[in-house]
């Protein structure tokens, strides 16, 4: 398969971009993170909530139709590749970019240590000390917003041999509506038994509910024809669905005491797994609706958009750290919220944008942020 598929170069840059400007607005909403402003908006709080449920399930999406032509390109290749492309820069981000986040939010809430090399010579007994268990939150706990690179990598591990047993039969296999529908009551039902047990982010229900969506990416390239198909036949529900569960999502928020109650204690009672539903239902629907406009409105190649792409896993690595650093400082002057956030956002764009840009030129740098050594051409 020799065709390129530009809309989904897009989805993958708008995923990865809206992941910046998220994290840039965690300083401003009402929920937990390494570092606060003082005044918290209740704007920022629902874009939070609006963005979410479907942010990262995106991101899982686009990774699994990635993961299709890698597999057609490198063939016994793909896990060596994946282990440069994913691990090598998680356990560099661990051992460089981390520690500096922690120790910022360290010193925000009030920690002694004003030194941070006496706070490295304390960090790895306080980093291994938490009891966690035997679960994928670890990846969280160690590598902060990097975790994404571990969990993409277990997954590849666990679905290859899945992906090779549909590639012997699924490629344009058609696709009813009937199916579409099926896959996300299966997706309900998973989420509906896992989470009441495993509430914790990056948890098992965490991992299975984004398995689903980096096997449905997959799944998409083989049979995307008919998929999409099934999407303009049913543009009009699923939108209308994506719409509808993310108003019940900021009615619950800003007019009842539910959705602290939901996300602070879930449990296995009805109305917890009437939110499930919404949440989920709102995951699926946004990303296929993204997907389908992408594919309408996106399908080009500007020139571009090849180097923006090469940009992605790098700048990924580094933007919290640079928004951390910038930020921690933003935070405690006295300009308005929004004059904070675009300080924020700007000079995160341009000191990464400058860091990137030295990575580029530096072979070491390179294969230390997952990227592949420069073209001779």
């Amino acid at each position: 398969m020799k065709e390129r598929l530009y809309y989904l170069d897009w989805l993958r840059l708008g995923a990865f971009a809206m992941l910046m400007v998220f994290h840039c607005t965690r300083f401003f909403d009402f929920f937990p993170w390494h570092v606060k402003n003082d005044v918290q908006s209740e704007g920022v709080t629902q874009f939070f909530l609006f963005s979410t449920a479907w942010r990262m399930p995106l991101i899982f999406f686009v990774s699994g139709a990635g993961t299709y032509f890698a597999i057609r390109s490198r063939k016994s290749q793909l896990l060596p590749d994946r282990v440069k492309r994913l691990l090598v820069p998680y356990l560099f981000g661990i051992l460089v970019l981390i520690p500096p986040q922690k120790y910022l939010e360290y010193r925000f809430y009030g920690g002694e240590l004003d030194a941070f090399w006496t706070f490295l010579l304390q960090y790895p007994k306080q980093l291994f000390s938490a009891s966690l268990g035997w679960n994928f939150i670890w990846f969280g706990h160690l590598g902060y917003h990097i975790w994404y690179l571990p969990y993409l990598f277990v997954q590849t591990l666990v679905l290859l041999p899945v992906f090779r047993w549909i590639n012997t039969w699924a490629e344009n296999i058609p696709v009813k509506t009937s199916a579409f529908w099926l896959s996300a009551v299966t997706l309900v039902v998973v989420n509906a038994i896992l989470r009441p047990v495993f509430p914790e982010y990056l948890n098992w229900a965490d991992f299975f509910h984004f398995l689903f969506f980096f096997l449905m990416g997959y799944v998409f390239v083989l049979a995307r024809k008919s998929i999409l198909e099934v999407l303009k036949k049913n543009i009009v529900w699923v939108l209308g669905i994506a719409v509808l569960t993310s108003l019940l999502t900021h009615y619950f928020a800003l007019f009842t005491p539910y959705m602290i109650k939901w996300m602070d204690t879930p449990d296995g009672s009805w109305d917890y797994l009437g939110f499930v539903v919404i949440r989920i239902l709102n995951a699926f629907t946004w990303v296929a609706t993204l997907l389908w406009m992408a594919h309408r409105y996106l399908n080009t190649n500007p020139s571009w958009l090849a180097k923006a792409s090469q940009a992605i896993l790098p700048v990924y690595v580094l933007h919290q750290t640079a928004i951390l650093i910038i930020g921690y400082h933003v935070v405690q002057s006295s300009f308005a919220p929004w004059v904070k956030f675009l300080v924020i956002l700007m000079g995160t764009l341009i000191s990464v944008g400058l860091v990137y840009a030295v990575i580029t030129r530096i072979g070491p740098l390179r294969w230390l942020f997952g990227m592949k050594p420069p073209s001779n051409t």
